[in-house]
């Protein structure tokens, strides 16, 4: 049960284990401890929730920043991508094995085996801006990945305040109680 109360939140549960008698009876195994449920609506104590402490708990939980932050790991990701355009690339492919070739017009067969190793690199010297480009676009996403993240960050803090402080939103607000003029 969620109870507000003066400014912070309170958490209780109706039944809840109580705490154990310190001193084992006859009928618990030595140093064994038996639990009973409190009886219904005993007060428990509360947990002080702050304001800073749930903020800093929905940042870490919530599913739209989690969201939020993939999708700039990956333009971040994206962009690094993107520069590794101005470096060389090297290739290499190694192929071998067996070869076995049958003419059906000729008699002559073919079976040697055969390896074959090749090994290229290419730089791109100039591509008319191509390569600038891309990476400009690259880091044009990444930053509106990282202003949909503080936005998202701020809408979620806004709604978490909100909830904090029990206060209605103020579009429902405006539902309820419509201007006349």
């Amino acid at each position: 049960m969620l109870v507000l109360l003066s400014g912070t939140v309170v958490y209780c549960a109706d039944e809840t284990p109580a705490p154990a008698s310190a001193t084992p009876n006859a009928t618990t195994p030595q140093g064994a401890e038996k639990a009973e449920p409190q009886k219904a609506g005993a007060v428990q104590p509360s947990v002080k929730v702050t304001l800073r402490d749930s903020i800093a708990e929905l940042f870490r939980t919530h599913d739209r920043i989690k969201a939020a932050e993939a999708a700039l790991a990956s333009a971040t990701h994206m962009s690094d991508r993107a520069r590794g355009a101005w470096y060389p690339r090297l290739n290499a492919v190694v192929d071998g094995g067996h070869e076995d070739i049958r003419k059906p017009a000729d008699p002559a067969s073919t079976s040697k085996w055969r390896n074959v190793k090749t090994l290229s690199a290419a730089q791109t010297i100039y591509d008319f801006g191509g390569t600038t480009g891309g990476i400009k676009q690259a880091d044009g996403i990444r930053k509106e990945s990282l202003a949909k993240l503080d936005m998202i960050r701020q809408e979620v803090s806004l709604q978490g305040v909100s909830a904090y402080l029990g206060l209605p939103h103020p579009r429902n607000a405006a539902l309820r109680h419509p201007l006349r003029g």
